[in-house]
């Protein structure tokens, strides 16, 4: 039978939930990410949507003022 040193014994459970730690955090940051992309492209969006508002207005007054 082996005897197993104390130190040795707690080792993989640390390096075990080490590994675990690390998997979430991952997931954390792939989720951030993932929302940052998100709010940026709803971003993009209302500024062109903006854009084009304003457009339509400076064509109404446009007509409005010939």
């Amino acid at each position: 039978m082996r005897k197993y040193s104390t130190k040795k014994c707690l080792l993989f459970p640390l390096s075990l939930l080490s590994v675990l730690v690390n998997l979430l955090l991952i997931s954390c940051a792939e989720n951030k990410i993932s929302q940052c992309q998100k709010i940026i492209l709803l971003t993009q969006k209302m500024a062109q949507e903006s854009e084009s508002y304003r457009r339509t207005e400076d064509i109404k007054k446009s007509v409005a003022s010939s």
